[in-house]
């Protein structure tokens, strides 16, 4: 696993992995648990205010892609392929 200094220095498209896997992996959840998930997949140990931003803002982006879907009490969860 490549280990980043920052969130910032994270290739976007890093970032869409870690979503989509930790869906995989673990089904639909909580935007948090989501955002808390992917940052662990990522190589960070905790979640800091820059990459739950960084994190919800890819969130956002797949959901209006429709790679990810928006479910009751913000529940997240991978959008089935047509």
């Amino acid at each position: 696993m490549i280990e980043y200094e920052s969130i910032e220095k994270v290739p976007e498209a890093s970032v869409r992995v870690a979503l989509e896997a930790a869906l995989t992996e673990y089904g639909s959840m909580p935007a948090d648990d989501l955002i808390s998930a992917a940052s662990k997949k990522l190589g960070f140990k905790r979640v800091g205010p820059n990459i739950r931003e960084r994190l919800a803002t890819a969130i956002d982006v797949l959901v209006e892609e429709h790679r990810l879907a928006l479910g009751d009490g913000n529940t997240v969860r991978l959008k089935a392929a047509p």
